[in-house]
């Protein structure tokens, strides 16, 4: 398994994988299987533009197998206004559910911390869990994180209201 940056030419790759996570795991993503169906590669690729050039303040990790499938994904994104560039976001992290239990989130997470902590300037990684994603927060947890607040009512799937963990790294402590 390899872990590195995606860019442009993995886009389609990018989109499949999403629109599988948004499949399975609805509860899980702010974004859902029909906004993202409707977007074309070009789209997709447009969209992520930012992250696909693989800046070191932005970036989209994916996790590939002996067989080159991208069976995991993870990005990454500080803030970009002065006032807020020593914060950064992890966000749609996922694993296809036949690469789960093989340390592959932790990898890609470990991955992202390395190179946030060559950043200059960078004190706080923020991310947002659903609450009863115990997985995920235990994971979150175990590599530092801290759970800093709640914010109720933050996504509704399929007219349920979900709550969503809201965590912090501090990497100035």
């Amino acid at each position: 398994m390899r872990i590195e940056s995606l860019n442009e030419e993995h886009a389609h790759l990018f989109r499949n994988i999403r629109l599988q996570a948004f499949r399975e795991a609805p509860e899980v993503f702010g974004s859902s299987y029909e906004e993202e169906l409707k977007l074309s590669e070009d789209k997709i690729a447009q969209k992520y533009a930012a992250l696909f050039t693989s800046y070191e303040d932005n970036f989209i990790l994916g996790a590939f197998d002996e067989a080159d499938c991208l069976i995991g994904v993870a990005g990454f994104y500080r803030e970009p206004r002065a006032k807020n560039r020593h914060k950064a976001v992890i966000w749609g992290m996922y694993v296809v559910p036949e690469s789960r239990n093989q340390g592959i989130a932790k990898l890609l997470l470990q991955v992202i911390l390395e190179r946030a902590r060559r950043l200059q300037d960078i004190r706080q990684i923020n991310l947002a869990v659903t609450s009863g994603n115990t997985f995920a927060k235990r994971l979150y947890l175990s590599m530092g994180f801290q759970v800093y607040g709640v914010e109720e009512d933050a996504l509704q799937v399929n007219g349920q209201f979900l709550d969503e963990d809201l965590m912090v790294l501090r990497l100035d402590k």
